[in-house]
């Protein structure tokens, strides 16, 4: 067996994308991203997870370093910190 019918030419490989079919002419004229990208299964069970209001309740995050992980999490605790009344201690 051969891998000759497995070869694909670097035309079929390299991806190219027409600089003039993106609507704006530097990233300076987009508005930063809001939310977490990819991510709704992790958002939904966050959410179900820092509405347990009971004691003993923790909530575990993994990700490899340098994923956005705690910036996307951060950002998303003090949204719903926001609007949740302050603790009595």
């Amino acid at each position: 067996m051969t891998t000759d019918g497995f070869k694909v030419s670097y035309d079929n490989l390299a991806a190219f994308c027409d600089p003039d079919t993106l609507g704006f002419e530097t990233t300076d004229e987009l508005s930063p991203l809001e939310g977490t990208i990819g991510q709704e299964r992790a958002i939904s069970v966050l959410e179900l997870g820092l509405d347990i209001s009971e004691p003993g309740f923790n909530i575990f995050i993994s990700g490899p370093p340098g994923s956005g992980r705690n910036t996307a999490i951060r950002a998303y605790v003090d949204r719903i910190a926001a609007r949740k009344p302050n603790p009595p201690d």
